[in-house]
């Protein structure tokens, strides 16, 4: 984890490490390139059937991978990357019905998908489609009800590269049992340190009790801006931020 150095970064700093950072797909489609066995690989935005979506493909438009609605996105090497969305059951208790599903690609690993029209149509029910015996290397399913990383370590320290952030909108669940009334909006920072093996938790008072209209603003993009150290975020109709050292607080920058 970078130290703080000194006050909020400008505008100018926040901007361009946000530039580079996941947001949910198709709308902010990373512009990293991997690479492996079959050469440069890269994400793009791809329509079908008036369906959009993030597809990674290779140099000769093979599509190796396709991600639908609101998967987050981040290279942890020129070979790996990391995905992460939020996956919803319609049956079983409360608290197990919403999970963070993290999983860890090694793209020699994924193979080309030869019925594509069939792979889209996969998208109404599966967030990431791959051809069938591309597995990922790690998967990780977090409640995202958790208070910290306690009896996930191990896991967490099978993930390759440095700290992530993961923005979790624990709404409609108020404790482990899901009792109690629900809030309209719970929003939580995961800050994912795998080298440590921790994830620790980050409420986010400043938005779940701000005068913000839930459903039309929404912070999307979070992370470490490396020159001052400090955690920066944009969202939809919010602006560019920065957080407290404690991940706590905001302090505005547009």
């Amino acid at each position: 984890m970078s130290r703080i150095t000194g006050g909020p970064p400008s505008l100018e700093q926040a901007t361009r490490t946000l530039a580079e950072a996941p947001g949910p797909t198709p709308w902010f489609a990373t512009n990293t390139t991997l690479t492996g066995a079959r050469g440069a690989l890269y994400f793009r935005e791809a329509e079908r059937d008036a369906r959009q979506a993030t597809v990674l493909c290779d140099a000769a438009e093979n599509v190796l991978a396709i991600f639908g609605f609101y998967c987050w996105i981040k290279a942890v090497d020129a070979g790996r990357f990391l995905v992460w969305y939020e996956r919803r059951l319609p049956w079983g208790p409360a608290q197990e019905k919403r999970m963070i599903v993290v999983r860890q690609y090694d793209v020699d690993s994924l193979r080309p998908i030869e019925e594509v029209a069939q792979a889209w149509a996969r998208l109404t029910s599966e967030p990431v489609v791959t051809a069938d015996g591309s597995s990922p290397q790690i998967e990780l399913l977090l409640p995202n009800w958790i208070e910290n990383g306690a009896g996930f370590e191990d896991e967490l320290g099978a993930l390759t590269g440095e700290e992530f952030f993961i923005l979790v909108d624990f709404a409609g669940l108020v404790d482990a049992t899901g009792s109690g009334s629900a809030p309209p909006t719970n929003l939580r920072i995961w800050h994912i340190e795998p080298k440590d093996r921790s994830l620790t938790v980050h409420p986010q008072r400043w938005f779940n009790e701000g005068d913000y209209d839930f459903g039309y603003q929404w912070p999307t993009t979070i992370a470490r801006e490396p020159e001052t150290g400090i955690v920066v975020g944009s969202g939809i109709r919010l602006g560019v931020f920065a957080l407290s050292e404690d991940l706590t607080k905001v302090f505005f920058l547009t």
